[in-house]
């Protein structure tokens, strides 16, 4: 279908987002026929993250995740390719694995007892002569496995088979993801299983916040100042920054501005990027130098790098560092996390903590740590966020509630000159220069029309 969709009471899909007021009706939050229709447009199409490859380092090793509604197994080769599954046997529907991650030679229901290989192959079934005289159709009986691409270590899949490779479709955000992945010759790792929790919330409001709403940190996260662990101030400094987005793709996300002084030295280099990759020990910082391109050093000479993101439309990620009581130095973390849909009003949230493969065991503890204390499941800052998406939830779900409009009125002109430094983006994408607006955000908005239009692969 290539028209958006018209809803059972008549409403067209493309009336419940106002372009010319950017505004977009509360409905989108609660509706079960628009969820339903995402599943399609959305998750069936979209390249989905899924799991990061170092959570499969043998052949074998599997964990179960979700693309949308549907239940896959992602899991390991013994020539070290990843493959995603469908968690559902071909035979009646049963689920086949119900651990959340292992490591197996096969997959067996554990219904009827048909096993498959990890490339989703039927091998067999119990009795399979005695039941079966003619054989099983091991052609049709296979379980569907998606598309897989990797990228610095960030797996995702899709169901679709056609359109764009995953990195075409991760456009001019695939420069910034460089510049926060890929900087070490064995990058990052996660440490240990995610965290998962529920949070009730429609996953487009966590997701259209990773795109690049700093606003919100003005309020919602000042309890950090309250609370003492950062000196008053703080939240205000933070709105201002550079946000980055891909008008095409609906990516986005926010880089430190070009304030800083450019480093001439190597001890002023170092010193930059500790302050603007956290997480990566000095022993590393001369392979960040080898890693990224002279655009991307560029820029964090400059004292610029992305240190929050969304890729549509499911993978976050973000720096978070943060005291752990006051007085306390800062301790650097990274994480990246994911909103898994189960209803309309429902996600599962997920998220792990990243630590440099090649850093020592001392760092790589305070990496964890920092995520755990502000970003885990009872994490301060997590804390102010889940209360706030689960408020805008609750709101949502009355008669006038669903009949509200999230505005997005904050614009910037797009500009790639920083006029206090004279310094010039080096980038590519939309760049908006300063204090926080909503472009971001609308934008993530202008992507999910238009793939509930069918008008982009």
């Amino acid at each position: 279908m290539t028209a958006p969709p018209i809803l059972r009471d008549g409403t067209r899909l493309a009336d419940l987002v106002d372009t010319d007021a950017r505004a977009v009706s509360a409905r989108v939050l609660m509706d079960a026929e628009i969820f339903a229709w995402e599943q399609e447009q959305i998750w069936q199409r979209s390249w989905v993250f899924v799991a990061h490859e170092t959570e499969l380092p043998e052949p074998g090793d599997y964990v179960v995740r979700r693309i949308g509604l549907d239940n896959v197994i992602v899991t390991r080769e013994d020539d070290g390719s990843v493959h995603v599954l469908l968690n559902v046997c071909s035979h009646r529907a049963a689920e086949l694995c119900h651990a959340e991650q292992g490591s197996a030679l096969r997959f067996q229901c554990p219904y009827h007892g048909l096993a498959y290989d990890r490339r989703g192959r039927l091998l067999g079934a119990p009795a399979e002569r005695k039941m079966y005289p003619g054989g099983l159709d091991r052609d049709t009986l296979g379980l569907p496995s998606a598309d897989v691409g990797s990228y610095h270590g960030l797996v995702f899949a899709r169901w679709t088979k056609d359109g764009p490779g995953l990195v075409e479709s991760l456009g001019d955000f695939a420069f910034y993801l460089d510049m926060y992945f890929g900087l070490t010759a064995h990058g990052w790792e996660v440490a240990g299983p995610p965290q998962r929790w529920r949070i009730p919330v429609n996953w487009k409001i966590p997701a259209e916040n990773f795109a690049g709403d700093a606003y919100h940190a003005l309020v919602t996260h000042r309890s950090e100042e309250y609370a003492g662990r950062v000196p008053r101030g703080t939240m205000m400094k933070s709105q201002i920054g550079v946000a980055v987005c891909d008008p095409v793709w609906g990516h986005g996300g926010r880089c430190t501005s070009l304030r800083a002084a450019t480093a001439a030295t190597p001890a002023e280099t170092g010193a930059l990027l500790a302050r603007l990759i956290p997480g990566v020990p000095a022993a590393l910082h001369p392979q960040v130098e080898q890693n990224l391109s002279q655009d991307q050093l560029e820029l964090l000479h400059s004292g610029a790098a992305p240190f929050l993101g969304s890729v549509f439309p499911n993978l976050g990620f973000l720096s978070a560092s943060f005291p752990r009581r006051r007085g306390d130095p800062l301790e650097p973390g990274v994480t990246i996390r994911t909103w898994v849909p189960l209803d309309a009003s429902t996600i599962e949230f997920m998220s792990w903590a990243l630590v440099q493969a090649d850093a020592d065991e001392r760092t790589k503890v305070r990496g964890r740590r920092a995520i755990a204390y502000s970003f885990g499941s009872s994490g301060t800052l997590e804390q102010d966020d889940s209360e706030a998406w689960s408020e805008i939830q609750r709101n949502v779900a009355g008669v006038q509630g669903r009949r509200r409009w999230l505005r997005y009125d904050s614009t910037a002109q797009p500009g790639r000159l920083d006029e206090g430094t004279g310094k010039k983006w080096a980038g590519p994408g939309e760049i908006r220069m300063g204090f926080g607006t909503d472009d971001n955000q609308w934008n993530w908005w202008l992507r999910w029309l238009r793939l509930m239009a069918g008008d982009q692969p």
